[in-house]
């Protein structure tokens, strides 16, 4: 039977996704948890009052979204072994977390985001272990909030870690 149009309820997009139950859910649900996982991600820097913070990870995550975690889980060196710790050396433990966020979900964390100290940190870090999505996603960022005052030091920095995107915005 044919109803009146005004009578149907709008259809919402056909995605087969609800809201929830999409992959990046699934995976921010699964760093959140811990549960599975079979290494452990330590920061090392102590300027944050916090100090040390380790974070449970899944090795198969990471060796998929950095090649420097698959040399480093498949060479053979202590990291590889189950139920291994490492260090992730100068990092904050926020940067971390924001770090392993973006591994697991695809997704810059909002607050890092939004400061561009945190976004030069997240980059250093995405360029250390060679997660050029994020690379991207940070150098893009970092382009658009340019300013006079940070125009010097962002030039440094894409100078450094070979950054053509920001360096060419910095001079333009």
């Amino acid at each position: 039977r044919l109803q009146d149009p005004s009578a149907v309820r709008p259809r919402r997009a056909l995605t087969g996704i609800e809201e929830g139950h999409s992959i990046r859910s699934a995976f921010h649900r699964l760093l959140r948890s811990g549960i599975g996982s079979d290494v452990t991600l330590s920061s090392d820097c102590s300027s944050e009052a916090s100090g040390e913070k380790t974070f449970p990870a899944h090795r198969s995550i990471l060796l998929a979204r950095s090649p420097v975690f698959m040399k480093m889980f498949s060479s053979g060196m202590q990291e590889s072994v189950s139920g291994a710790v490492v260090k992730l050396e100068g990092t904050e433990p926020s940067v971390l977390g924001w770090f392993l966020e973006f591994l697991y979900t695809d997704k810059i964390d909002a607050e890092a985001e939004e400061d561009e100290e945190a976004l030069c940190h997240l980059l250093e870090v995405a360029h250390r272990y060679e997660v050029e999505g994020l690379v991207s996603c940070c150098e893009t960022r970092l382009a658009l909030k340019l300013s006079n005052e940070t125009a010097p030091e962002r030039l440094m920095m894409a100078e450094r870690l070979g950054l053509s995107v920001l360096r060419s915005e910095v001079l333009d």
